[in-house]
């Protein structure tokens, strides 16, 4: 299966990038700290955005370091800590999340959200912090 870059992407030391998943990077660059996994069929897509006149605006979306993208997971736009784990099946769209977090399997967390650290997400959006 062919993995599929597109734009500019930055790699920290020893990232791991499994054949079949896509990285975009079409609203800015993304950046990637150290040692991140990021598993087969993963899509990491920062999403060009426009202001209200119609007009791109271009955002970094930056990922720290240690972090695990486990199979099917799709992260769109979104600022991301240290030490998190985004389970299978698991999205996230334009939210920030902090250090330790973890998004359980087939999981949607709302749209904009903003995962302070240690924050545990299950049942399809219920958090509780751990």
């Amino acid at each position: 299966e062919k993995t599929e870059f597109y734009g500019n992407i930055k790699f920290g030391e020893a990232c791991i990038i499994h054949p079949g998943c896509s990285i975009i990077a079409e609203g800015g660059d993304i950046i990637f700290g150290d040692f991140n996994i990021v598993e087969e069929k993963v899509k990491i897509y920062n999403k060009l955005k426009k202001d209200d006149l119609g007009r791109p605006v271009k955002r970094d979306m930056i990922i720290g370091s240690y972090n695990v993208f486990e199979v099917f997971s799709y992260v769109e736009s979104t600022d991301i800590g240290d030490l998190n784990e985004f389970q299978h099946r698991s999205t996230v769209q334009d939210s920030k999340i902090e250090n330790y977090c973890q998004i359980n399997s087939c999981v949607s967390v709302p749209r904009g959200s903003h995962l302070d650290s240690f924050t545990v997400v299950y049942d399809d959006g219920k958090m509780r912090k751990n």
